[in-house]
């Protein structure tokens, strides 16, 4: 691979899920450990960049417009009941581990 040509995805690496206090992070608090998942996100975003590849945050992401205009069901419908991942709320943010640069 060419570095210039190749982009890590990191998606919803978000507050919501990655630190205490988010909302949802009780429920896969335990996973993120037994995977080490942050810290090798962590490890690869920053090889990622010293090769000079792009990493590109995907977050999931509800505004007040989404709300008016959608007829959510199943699970996305709870994580919004829940409200989870409100844009520009600490919650939706990216984990601060991870938004570098």
């Amino acid at each position: 691979m060419k570095a210039n040509e190749t982009a890590v995805v990191l998606i919803e690496f978000q507050n919501e899920f990655c630190k205490e206090g988010g909302k949802l992070h009780d429920g896969v608090k335990g996973e993120l450990e037994r995977q080490n998942t942050i810290p090798n996100a962590m490890k690869l975003a920053e090889g990622a960049r010293k090769k000079g590849a792009m990493v590109i945050h995907s977050p999931f992401v509800f505004n007040e417009k989404y709300f008016e205009d959608q007829q959510m069901k199943g699970i996305v419908k709870a994580v919004a009941d829940g409200d989870s991942f409100r844009e520009a709320t600490w919650g939706a943010q990216i984990t601060d581990d991870l938004n570098t640069k």
